[in-house]
């Protein structure tokens, strides 16, 4: 199982061109879930207590509305129990999803926010035998600022972000991660600006996916949905 990891910025079409990706049948695209980032994934080694990850695995699914989103069976949550560090316990949710949404794929997609935070474990990934690939969606700032002041949370019903200042040091923290990533790793991770995908979607995947070395597979739905 090879995986394609899409950090990004709220706001930046991430979902845009996730959904477009999904149209592929060899790839499984996760739905967005940063609190698995944030409870597993930074800290990759850590060995959780069999009782007590029951327990955290019973609370997450039960109240982050995202993870929610991943409809997550009981029988899949005791197959994840089963693992014991951060890595595993991560892993086992790709798996379990695209096990049951989409077994055939050979790319295994997620996106999260704070996957910018985390490029250290990505080694982790190929040290058990998995092949990492990573995209990083950019958007001109000015853009992200002015749909984040006037998109509404659905949960807490407030704009996403109301100061520029925040918009601008979290574009500026993401250009270091990503640039730093990339002089490491050349071959696995490339950028995509998102006025370049709006204007040409399927070209600009097609050119990437050649990049990274990822099989697209075949699909049957090409247009360009807006949401």
């Amino acid at each position: 199982m090879q995986l394609l990891f899409v950090t990004y910025i709220s706001r930046s079409g991430s979902t845009l061109f996730l959904n477009q990706l999904s149209k592929y049948e060899n790839f499984c695209v996760c739905p967005e879930a940063d609190v698995l980032v944030k409870e597993f994934l930074y800290y990759p080694l850590k060995i959780f207590d069999a009782s007590e990850l029951r327990k955290k695995l019973a609370k997450l699914i039960a109240n982050d509305p995202k993870l929610r989103a991943w409809h997550i069976s009981a029988n899949e949550a005791d197959q994840i129990s089963l693992k014991r560090t951060g890595l595993e316990i991560f892993i086992a949710f790709l798996q379990v999803y695209r096990n049951r949404v989409n077994p055939k794929a050979s790319t295994v997609v997620f996106k999260a926010v704070e996957m910018v935070n985390c490029y250290s474990s990505f080694e982790n990934f190929a040290e058990n035998g998995y092949s990492v690939k990573h995209v990083a969606i950019f958007r001109d700032p000015r853009g992200i600022f002015n749909s984040q002041s006037k998109t509404k949370t659905p949960i807490k019903n407030k704009c996403i972000n109301t100061n520029p200042l925040v918009t601008a040091y979290l574009f500026n923290h993401m250009l270091r991660s990503v640039s730093a990533y990339k002089n490491d790793y050349p071959n696995s991770s490339l950028t995509l600006r998102f006025e370049d995908f709006i204007q040409k979607p399927n070209e600009t995947i097609e050119r990437i996916c050649a990049k990274l070395g990822v099989n697209l597979g075949n699909t049957s739905d090409l247009s360009l949905i807006h949401i």
